[in-house]
């Protein structure tokens, strides 16, 4: 186990935080807050190899939640989680092994949550597990939208003033076994078995009526299958002004990849961007943006140009159908939200998302980071246009009788990259959620 790792006992460091505390404060001065949410999803994947294909099942997902404060101050949050999922096909395409570590469909009842809070006016400090959302998600979240989710074994230190907001961490993320409690055993997933810490200002003082954050990153894997170590630092600034918003952000990478195929370190240097507006017109919304992330031009070179997309929350951004990350591409997305198209509490969200590669010597990722190999295999040995599809979201979401509901249809339109890489039949997704908060 290599030295780096956050103390695995999460149970026994909440109770010494607590205890050396709080110690000798009287049992009547505890206060109990008790809660849960039920969520139940159906989804219903169509041709997602862009060949005739199919896939269906439920996904189910139980929280149960005690909050225990023990002054103003001095808080315990435990969560426990019961992931599963039922009515697969064993013959669908994808193929999904809910017994496999770091899957994100099924992780029997387990331990989700529990970190010690200490909360003063303008510091708090969180020690154990915990989920980490910072900036707008899209290098760091705990996605959600993953029926197992994302949290973090760590400390993390928030100290707020009128104008600026620090936020400190250091952590390990927290490897799901659907066999057994998640810990920090070493699972062979580059990411899963890393440590990511780093740094994030918030200021609304330094441009007037607008909110700047930027930030340091690291993730670190020196876990004996990899060796990484990415240094990120990027900024963002949003604003508005009437009826127009704004937001730009932007990264730049370096450090050390670790390529396994040449079983040695490479020279990483890559970067993203984003930048988007919104205009409010006719009681609804109507977007734009523009999404890049780097590829590798050269795979056999000692450098490593892919960015590195981290932690993220890539379903909101680049498609419900999880087809693409931050990584390779270049984006173009136009949106329109609309908040009571019916007349009931609903909000609709319309939007059009085209995908190009950065460079066809790099592979074509998913939104869980991973490269689709044979693909790139094909477009290095006859060459491949860069324009690889493009999706249309439509999604409905609203509350009935204190049930929120999610509904989507997403429909996949392959282009040229495909045509000259493999199967290119269009694809579709459907999806109901229904949660229930108590």
């Amino acid at each position: 186990m290599r030295s780096s790792k956050i103390n695995q006992s999460i149970v026994s460091s909440v109770v010494v935080g607590v205890f050396s505390s709080v110690w000798g404060m009287s049992a009547a001065a505890v206060e109990f807050d008790a809660g849960g949410s039920l969520r139940l999803r159906y989804e219903s994947r169509q041709d997602f190899n862009l060949a005739d294909s199919q896939q269906s099942y439920w996904l189910s997902q139980v929280r149960l939640n005690l909050n225990t404060q023990f002054n103003d101050s001095h808080s315990v949050f435990t969560e426990v989680q019961d992931a599963r999922i039922y009515g697969e096909d064993e013959d669908g395409v994808p193929f999904i092994n809910e017994n496999a570590r770091n899957q994100p469909f099924a992780d029997p009842l387990d331990l989700h949550q529990m970190y010690y809070q200490y909360q003063s006016d303008d510091i708090t400090v969180k020690i154990g597990r915990q989920k980490f959302n910072l900036a707008d998600g899209r290098l760091l979240a705990s996605l959600e939208w993953v029926n197992t989710a994302r949290v973090h074994d760590g400390i993390r230190f928030t100290h707020k003033s009128q104008d600026r907001t620090l936020d400190l961490f250091a952590s390990s993320i927290v490897s799901i076994d659907p066999d057994d409690i998640n810990d920090q055993g070493v699972s062979g997933n580059r990411y899963n078995d890393s440590d990511f810490h780093g740094a994030l200002m918030t200021d609304t003082a330094m441009i007037p009526d607008h909110k700047l954050e930027y930030w340091w990153f690291y993730r670190d894997n020196n876990s004996g299958v990899f060796d990484d170590g990415i240094h990120t630092l990027g900024a963002r600034v949003t604003g508005s002004h009437k009826a127009l918003s704004w937001d730009v952000q932007g990264a730049w990478q370096f450090g050390d990849f670790y390529d396994i195929a040449q079983a040695q370190n490479l020279d990483h240097k890559a970067w993203m961007m984003h930048a988007s507006a919104s205009y409010q017109i006719l009681g609804g919304k109507l977007g734009a943006g523009y999404n890049f992330a780097s590829g590798d031009d050269d795979p056999n070179d000692n450098q490593h140009g892919t960015f590195d997309n981290l932690y993220p929350l890539n379903h909101a951004y680049y498609g419900f159908m999880d087809l693409f990350s931050l990584q390779n591409i270049h984006n173009v997305e136009f949106t329109w939200t609309q908040p009571k198209p019916f007349g009931v509490d609903t909000n609709l969200r319309i939007a059009w998302q085209m995908f190009w590669l950065d460079n066809t010597r790099d592979a074509w990722y998913n939104a869980g980071l991973r490269p689709n190999l044979s693909r790139l295999n094909n477009a290095l040995s006859t060459g491949a246009d860069t324009h690889v599809g493009n999706e249309l979201d439509i999604t409905l979401k609203g509350t009935i009788q204190g049930v929120s509901y999610r509904a989507g249809y997403s429909y996949f339109f392959s282009e040229d990259y495909t045509q000259d890489t493999g199967n290119s039949e269009d694809a579709q997704f459907w999806f109901l959620q229904l949660r229930k908060a108590f």
